[in-house]
């Protein structure tokens, strides 16, 4: 998981890196061999490559919007570091920016947000999102698979792109094909208040926007 702009650019290099072996492995070698060696490779490039995806979608998205749809996915107590690095990251403080809000030591902030800590308290939890304006709530639960939830964001923008990206961070699946008579290219009219609905699950993805022409529309995904 990507945690700041530092390991971006690590990430980002990471990616030239890979991209140089893949392409160098395709011309060395063919068939069962190339496959060999190379899956190993894509798919690594394939998860940092969603990690920068993920970074910088909660990175740009207002924390409200963020909050309310990227981040409303129910997770196990357990894997609660990587959601709170991720409301840090949501509401553009860096580590020491966040420990000072907290006067705790940078490298607590840190080690508060590893995977692998283990030792959080309720209390601490509870400091922590409080600094940064978010609440969590628990949900208690009889199976450890994650219930169905429903997002609904409500932005006012008039940006076709920002609109691709609150609803790629509010669903998960990427860029719708049509809004209100836009294209996957970007050009048509403007758009007022955007209204994104879907499950967690995925099964239902709708956009409801008002235009000062237009009272509902919905769209179709790809």
């Amino acid at each position: 998981m990507i945690k700041s702009d530092l390991q971006l650019e690590r990430t980002r290099k990471r990616i030239s890196e890979l991209d140089e072996e893949i392409s160098t492995l395709r011309q060395e070698m063919k068939g069962e061999l190339l496959s060999f060696f190379l899956e190993p490779l894509e798919t690594e490039l394939k998860e940092l490559r969603h990690q920068i995806h993920e970074y910088l979608c909660i990175k740009e998205l207002p924390l409200s919007i963020a909050v309310e749809g990227h981040l409303q996915k129910p997770i196990l107590l357990d894997n609660i570091s990587p959601l709170l690095a991720q409301l840090r990251i949501a509401a553009k403080l860096t580590q020491a920016q966040l420990a000072e809000r907290l006067n705790w030591k940078q490298s607590n902030v840190s080690r508060f947000e590893n995977e692998n800590y283990g030792s959080h308290t309720i209390s601490k939890i509870s400091e922590y999102t409080s600094a940064l304006g978010v609440w969590l709530h628990l949900t208690p639960s009889m199976s450890e698979k994650p219930p169905r939830v429903r997002y609904n964001i409500e932005v006012s923008t008039t940006d076709y792109s920002l609109a691709d990206q609150l609803f790629t961070a509010g669903t998960g699946i990427g860029r719708p094909s049509s809004i209100l008579g836009y294209t996957s290219s970007g050009t048509a009219q403007t758009f007022g208040q955007v209204r994104i609905v879907a499950t967690a699950d995925k099964e239902t993805q709708i956009i409801d926007a008002k235009t000062g022409s237009a009272s509902n529309a919905f769209m179709t995904t790809n």
